[in-house]
């Protein structure tokens, strides 16, 4: 494969476009946009003329190690058992399946680490995802302290309007907006959650360009439930690259010789018609994503914590199932408070038993009551979260999440059970 001739990876609407630099070295990003794109001089060349800087550094590199990257932002960052962090690997091979999906091979002889860059085109969307697959043919482990999914570079003319969803808990996903010139943005998440703060999705634009109907417009999401980041890099030939993946928790996975590890998929979309034509983007993949339960018929739901809050009792639940089924409510959701030692926020939680004495004829007698109204029943609960003042806590104090001999850390007066101990799984 040549600069001339790079990799086309189509979508309904777009087209990703690859290449190898002119020494092989590495991929790097030829086009990205409306079918077409591929054709004629690439903005990314652009890149190319930033002095004082190694040639990685300023390429649009789809994916680079520490070591053939070291100034500005890796994207993988491997330690092997005597410190050394760097990576200098070589193209061997790679696999096409007409237009839809690539996988690019690269090898580092001396470590035995192998990485595939893997991309795949959605059918029936303008997204394509990416991922990295890292194996370990060597024989000695190797720590990955850094390990992201991918990094997209977007060519712009006068820096990046970056777009992304902050908040806090009830209000989330409030729409921010930040003008990058030069230097970097990072948002992240270490909580082992996605978390209310930020949510792993960035939206990019020129910053020349007005926001309108017809802007072109690119954007990332993560697909991780843990921690994650997402880093902006406002380069200084001309491009804002995006990296994005996974945060090791404890600073480093340790990846044994044969082991494979296969980062989280980054989803990629561009639409040449604005933010609002990236929100169709994305809600088409969203559908196809909710595949059959698009199609299933939910139910109207009633909560009961904005009316009771912890003050759940029988009676005062039956009156508010009454006044809901009179709405139309279909489900009615008995919210937090309904199990025993749950008076306030500090005490219950793991105990998941019915209050006897908030349901003194028992919990399936006012769920008979409930379902003679009409509507299903439902229960708020939150299997992975103990309190410390609970009858579960203090029979299993070793199933709390926590470093051994240290005091713990409480967040709303609570601790997270071990999910990764086969006794809280079987619990």
């Amino acid at each position: 494969m040549t600069p001339q001739h790079p990799w086309l990876i189509r979508t309904d609407r777009t087209v990703y476009a690859v290449r190898l630099e002119p020494g092989g070295r590495w991929a790097e990003t030829a086009a990205w946009g409306p079918h077409g794109a591929e054709t004629g001089p690439s903005p990314y060349d652009w890149s190319r003329r930033t002095h004082f800087l190694t040639p990685a550094d300023a390429a649009p590199a789809e994916y680079l190690p520490t070591g053939m990257r070291p100034f500005t932002g890796a994207d993988l960052t491997v330690r092997r058992p005597g410190g050394e962090r760097g990576l200098w690997w070589t193209f061997t091979g790679a696999v096409q399946d007409d237009e839809r999906s690539l996988r690019l091979e690269f090898t580092d002889e001396p470590t035995g680490l192998r990485t595939v860059l893997a991309y795949q085109a959605v059918p029936g969307t303008d997204v394509v995802l990416r991922w990295t697959e890292l194996a370990n043919t060597g024989g000695e482990t190797l720590h990955l302290e850094r390990l992201d999914s991918a990094a997209v570079t977007v060519p712009v003319a006068e820096g990046a309007r970056l777009t992304y969803l902050a908040g806090q808990w009830s209000q989330e996903f409030t729409r921010h907006r930040l003008d990058l010139t030069r230097g970097r943005f990072t948002m992240e998440s270490t909580q082992g959650a996605p978390g209310h703060a930020y949510a792993p999705w960035l939206a990019v634009q020129d910053a020349a360009d007005h926001d309108g109907p017809a802007t072109p417009t690119y954007g990332v999401a993560l697909e991780w439930p843990g921690n994650w980041h997402i880093t902006a890099d406002a380069e200084p030939g001309g491009t804002v690259r995006i990296r994005a993946g996974r945060v090791p928790h404890e600073g480093a996975v340790a990846l044994a010789p044969g082991a494979v590890l296969t980062t989280p998929r980054l989803a990629c979309a561009f639409s040449p018609d604005g933010l609002d034509g990236l929100s169709e983007v994305w809600h088409r993949y969203e559908r196809r994503l909710a595949g059959e339960r698009l199609h299933r018929t939910r139910k109207v739901l009633y909560n009961s914590w904005e009316a009771t809050g912890f003050g759940v009792e029988a009676g005062t639940q039956l009156e508010l199932a009454a006044i809901a089924a009179e709405l139309g409510v279909e489900l009615f959701v008995v919210d937090d408070g309904w199990f025993t030692g749950r008076a306030d926020e500090k005490g219950g939680l793991g105990d998941w038993e019915p209050d006897p004495e908030a349901f003194p004829d028992g919990f399936d007698a006012f769920a008979d009551a409930v379902r003679a109204l009409g509507m299903d029943v439902g229960l708020w609960v939150e299997p992975e979260a103990v309190s410390p003042a609970s009858r579960l806590y203090a029979e299993h104090p070793e199933w709390a999440y926590r470093v051994e001999g240290r005091p713990a850390t409480l967040v709303r007066e609570q601790l997270l059970l071990d999910l990764g101990r086969s006794d809280v799984q079987d619990f």
